[in-house]
């Protein structure tokens, strides 16, 4: 279900402290915010959301 939304880049299952990492690409913070609370949010199997930012590349495969 995670993969139908266009934001969605890669989706990652870890181990850790998080179960999952969902990379996502938005054109900025107010199209992120609708992503987070009207899609990701809204999914049945979605207890919680935690937000990372990356500040700057630093290395580019």
């Amino acid at each position: 279900e995670i993969g139908r939304h266009r934001e969605v880049r890669a989706c990652y299952h870890l181990t850790g402290a998080f179960d999952y990492l969902v990379e996502v690409e938005v054109a900025n913070m107010d199209a992120y915010h609708r992503f987070i609370t009207q899609r990701l949010a809204a999914m049945p199997n979605i207890a919680t959301v935690q937000s990372m930012f990356v500040m700057k590349d630093i290395l580019t495969p």
